[in-house]
This record gives structure tokens, C-alpha cells and sequence, in this order.
């Protein structure tokens, strides 16, 4: 079936700044979509869990399609884009499940260890339970920022993946290079950015300490200020890791891009706060990857003028469009 036309982004009146994409992308409400999933737990080989969300439209048959999503850092299944892409999804007749990665969302108390960069294992675990719901379905892997980057890593490592009936992998904003984005984040002009991470990350440990007593807390006396520290005093001794280096070079998807045998789809914005598109310059790839650069966009964002797509939110339809080529939007 051939790819539908690929609308330029066009930001809204005032919209052209890559924070401002950023900010109201994330604040503006996309549509009231209900919680009517199914959730489901899943246990994972070390004896964690995790959490998905059912969304099955009244229609759905079981030779139609289905899209797996996989949030990003400080997201779950809640997130604004995570809610409107599913329903999106939904209403072109798509199944899809939302995943609540380690401690996040509905799965915050129920993993010792947490969600990280490079857990391509957990979405491994998770593809496989969905074909074994869904054995005669198309499925696409869907994945934002954080979890942009998880997918990339598990298509990279895993070539065709036949046995899950993978028809393609979309990523949005995927910091593939995750030293480089840590470092980005420490800059003057975006630190507002790696502050409000810390924070969100330092609050979500805080509360799983409360209610998990075997959970890990931070160092006695330590406070960290940006997500390298996080990650270099955290998020790499909980889960194995020798230090933020370590992790940051074992859980980068960059390498694996020239590896990945299935059609994939990164779409990334060069006004990107917090993803640099200039990560993606010079790294090997494969033909079966296709990179959409839009001028604008920010992390996220993509808040476009009316006119091209049902709504505002062009970064939702794209998501439609590449999952369901024929989808009218």
C-alpha cells in the first residue's frame, strides 16, 4: 500500500519557538477521552511487573490491526499523547495497549527496579504477551522520547522480529545518543528542563520509598541537580549499571540503527529543547529507516495550524496515518 503524503508541520500564529511547541504541547488539553481500558499485569523474568492498558474499540476483530505505545521519561499511560494517540487509534479501529513501564503510572509500586532508556527486554516481554492476544495481527510499535529510544534499541537488536507479526516501528524525539542529550539538558538555555525532570524523578523515588519499603532510595546526603547526576547516583546503580557513562553508552539506540531490518520511522523537530536533531547527523543507518526533520515542532509539541488535520495536534495524525495508511484525518 503506498505511504500517504507527508503534510508539512506548519506551527501555529506564535507557535514557531521550539519551547513554547514544548510547553503548551504538553499543558493544552488534546480532547476528554474517558478511561475504558482493560488493564492488565504483566511479570517480567526477574519478578517485576508491568502494567497495560487495554484500549479495544467495540469493532475490533481479531485479524485487525494493533499498535503498542511506550511512553517517555516522567510519562505513563496518562500522558496527553499517549491518551490521544490511543484514541485515535481507537477510532480508526485499532487496538491498542498502553504500557506502564517499571514504577510508572499503574505500576509505580509494583517493581524494584525502575524504567530506563534501554529496557528493550521489558517491550521483548511485553510484544510477546500481545501476540499471544493478538496472534493474527499487524502490530506497530509506537514509542515517545525516553521510550523512543527503547524501540529503536529492540528493533536494532532484533532484526525482523517475525515471531511478533511487526508490520513497522514509529519513534518521536528518541534520544539516541543519551550522553549527548544530558549534556544538552545541562546547558544554560535548558536547564529549565533538566530541573524540572530532577525534581519530577527525586519525588516519584521519594513516593515509592513511602509505600515500598524494599524499594532503593537515593545516597544518604545526595541531591541530585541535573539528570546526569540522577542517572550516575540513581537510575544506573538500581538497575545494574556502573555509572551514568555506563548506561548512557549500553542503552543509546544509536549503534542499533544501522542493525534494524523492519520499516521504521523516527520523527524528530530541529527546535527540539531537549532531543538535538543534530544527534542523528553522520550516524549509520539503514534503509529501512526513514527520518522526517520538521523545521518546528519542539519535544512533543507540534501544535499546527487548522486546517491540515481534524485537530491542531499534527504529530497525533502522522502516528495515525503511518499505523493505518487509508485513515482520512
Amino acid at each position: 500500500m503506498n505511504e500517504p503524503a507527508f503534510p508539512e508541520f506548519r506551527p501555529c500564529l506564535l507557535m514557531r519557538c521550539g519551547h513554547r511547541q514544548t510547553l503548551l504541547g504538553n499543558l493544552l488539553p488534546g480532547g476528554r477521552f474517558p478511561y475504558a481500558a482493560r488493564s492488565h499485569s504483566l511479570p517480567l523474568r526477574d519478578g517485576d511487573l508491568l502494567v497495560v492498558h487495554d484500549d479495544m474499540p467495540s469493532q475490533w476483530k481479531s485479524l485487525d490491526p494493533v499498535a503498542v505505545l511506550v511512553h517517555g521519561l516522567g510519562g505513563d499511560h496518562r500522558s496527553g499523547y499517549m491518551v490521544r494517540v490511543a484514541a485515535k487509534l481507537n477510532q480508526q479501529g485499532v487496538r491498542v495497549f498502553r504500557m506502564d513501564q517499571r514504577g510508572c503510572g499503574a505500576a509505580e509500586f509494583l517493581s524494584r527496579k525502575t524504567a530506563h532508556a534501554g529496557r528493550s527486554d521489558d517491550i521483548a516481554d511485553l510484544l510477546d504477551w500481545v501476540t499471544g492476544c493478538c496472534p493474527q495481527s499487524a502490530l506497530t510499535l509506537v514509542g515517545f522520547s525516553l521510550g523512543g529510544n527503547a524501540v529503536l534499541k529492540l528493533a536494532g537488536e532484533t532484526g525482523l522480529s517475525a515471531k511478533w507479526n511487526l508490520q513497522s516501528v514509529i519513534a518521536v524525539a528518541p534520544p539516541i545518543d543519551l550522553e549527548c542529550c544530558a549534556a544538552n539538558l545541562s546547558r544554560p538555555q535548558r536547564r529549565f528542563y533538566d530541573r524540572r525532570f530532577v525534581r519530577q524523578l527525586c519525588r516519584q523515588v521519594r513516593k515509592r520509598c513511602q509505600q515500598m519499603p524494599a524499594a532503593e532510595d537515593l545516597p544518604a546526603g545526595v541531591r541530585p541537580r541535573s539528570v546526569f547526576e540522577f542517572d550516575d547516583c540513581y537510575t544506573s546503580r538500581v538497575n545494574g549499571f556502573q555509572d551514568a557513562p555506563d548506561y548512557y553508552g549500553q542503552s543509546s539506540a544509536g549503534p542499533w540503527l544501522k542493525s534494524i531490518s523492519i520499516d521504521t520511522k523516527i520523527l524528530v523537530a530541529e527546535d527540539d529543547p531537549v532531543v538535538p536533531s543534530e544527534i542523528f547527523n553522520g550516524v549509520p543507518q539503514s534503509d529501512c529507516l526513514r527520518l522526517f526533520k520538521t523545521q518546528h515542532g519542539g519535544h512533543l509539541g507540534y501544535l499546527g495550524v487548522k486546517g491540515i488535520d481534524r485537530d491542531r495536534r499534527w504529530m497525533d495524525w502522522r502516528i495515525v496515518n503511518w499505523v493505518i495508511p487509508q485513515a482520512s484525518c
